[in-house]
C-alpha cells in the first residue's frame, strides 16, 4: 500500500491520501474520508479488522489518472 494507491475491496474502492499529518482513506463512491492513525504498512490490517473488508486489488498510483471536472 502506497500513498496515492487505490485499494479495491469487494464493496468499496478507497484512495489512499495524506491529510495533514495522518493518512486517510477516501471512499471513491460516496467521497467519505476516514482518517487512519496507522502507518501505510498497517492499512490493509486496519481495513480487515475495523472495516471488515478484504483488499482484492491494489492499484498503484502510476496506473491511475484522475480527471476533475468543474461544473457550475
Amino acid at each position: 500500500v502506497r500513498l496515492g494507491s487505490v485499494l479495491v475491496t469487494e464493496e468499496n474502492q478507497y484512495l489512499v491520501i495524506k491529510k495533514k499529518d495522518h493518512y486517510a482513506l477516501l471512499n471513491i463512491h460516496d467521497l467519505e474520508c476516514t482518517h487512519v492513525e496507522v502507518q501505510l504498512e498497517h492499512i490493509e490490517e486496519l481495513l480487515r479488522e475495523d472495516f471488515q473488508e478484504s483488499i482484492t486489488e491494489i492499484i498503484a498510483p502510476e496506473h491511475i489518472k484522475i480527471v476533475a471536472k468543474n461544473v457550475i
